[in-house]
């Protein structure tokens, strides 16, 4: 994918003089490959999506896709009004969105040109244990949460479900997930009966609001101890706040900070013990965790 990027095909798309780019390696596995260019007029960041190949395939993706109906040619469409609604919500900046091309015309893949914001990203490390960043993080996703809908489904509401189905969708989808991904690991295969029953018996949330649950560090610029923007929101569904909240549980080392965060915002927490274990049952398959599952499910219970 990278041999696609070329400084003809660039000046092409943005019809101005390319003076540099470059390939900006996350340090982690992405689906993503994203450039840094710099031009004349100013500068931009170009994201080739390389979900569009991956999200029938990968844990992640497929999840999404199954539970949600999260697909990713509605969801690039829908960027900029997801971006204009998260803005409004979560007072958080991001990127300005200045084009976007679903087709493999230009590099192989779609794409989407975004404006340069500056800051840095930092190690979820440095992030959990930033105080201030903790308790920035618990405000935004709380500002989001006081968007409330009646029924759950991707961010564009081309594809929506009623309360009453959530239950057999999920246990639907940790069938889905299991049988995909997992079928050769016999600790996960011996607890799905257990897990499909309780999911089934779930009880449906009454309101949904918009989750991502790959939330974290490297979504957010920094930039003087403070959360600059968000840069990486194509993940979005309409889900579970519960669900949200346990994704964020498992990645953080402290809880208070971001728990104060989250009330201000929200002015109320909302309570997870009660689908605590099975959800993070299916985030360990949705992430298709290199940690162990007794790991994941004994992480330390921050939101009491």
């Amino acid at each position: 994918m990278k041999k696609q990027v070329t400084k003809s095909k660039l000046q092409n798309l943005l019809k101005e003089k390319v003076l540099d780019f470059k390939y900006l390696d996350p340090g982690y596995p992405n689906s993503n490959w994203v450039w840094h260019i710099k031009t004349q007029r100013g500068k931009y960041i170009l994201k080739i999506i390389g979900y569009f190949k991956k999200y029938k395939k990968g844990c992640f993706w497929k999840g999404l896709n199954y539970l949600f109906g999260w697909n990713p040619i509605k969801e690039l469409t829908y960027q900029e009004s997801l971006s204009t609604l998260l803005n409004k919500l979560g007072k958080m900046r991001l990127p300005k969105i200045l084009k976007y091309d679903v087709s493999n015309s230009l590099f192989g893949a779609p794409y989407m040109l975004v404006e340069k914001i500056n800051g840095k990203t930092v190690s979820e490390e440095d992030f959990n244990l930033n105080d201030n960043l903790n308790y920035q993080f618990g405000y935004y996703i709380g500002r989001i949460h006081t968007k409330k809908y009646s029924c759950f489904g991707n961010v564009s509401q081309s594809q929506k479900y009623k309360i009453n189905e959530f239950p057999q969708r999920f246990a639907d989808t940790l069938i889905e997930l299991a049988n995909h991904n997992w079928g050769k690991d016999t600790i996960i295969m011996k607890l799905m009966s257990q897990y499909i029953n309780r999911a089934k018996d779930i009880i449906a949330p009454k309101q949904f609001a918009p989750i991502m649950l790959d939330i974290g560090a490297p979504q957010f610029l920094i930039n003087n101890n403070q959360i600059a923007a968000l840069i990486d929101f194509d993940s979005y569904v309409i889900g579970p706040i519960d669900l949200e909240i346990s994704a964020i549980e498992l990645g953080l080392k402290k809880g208070g900070l971001f728990k104060k965060g989250y009330i201000d915002a929200n002015g109320s927490f909302p309570a997870i013990s009660n689908n605590r274990n099975i959800y993070r049952f299916f985030l360990y398959l949705l992430y298709k965790a290199p940690w162990k599952l007794e790991d994941c499910l004994n992480a330390p219970l921050l939101f009491n």
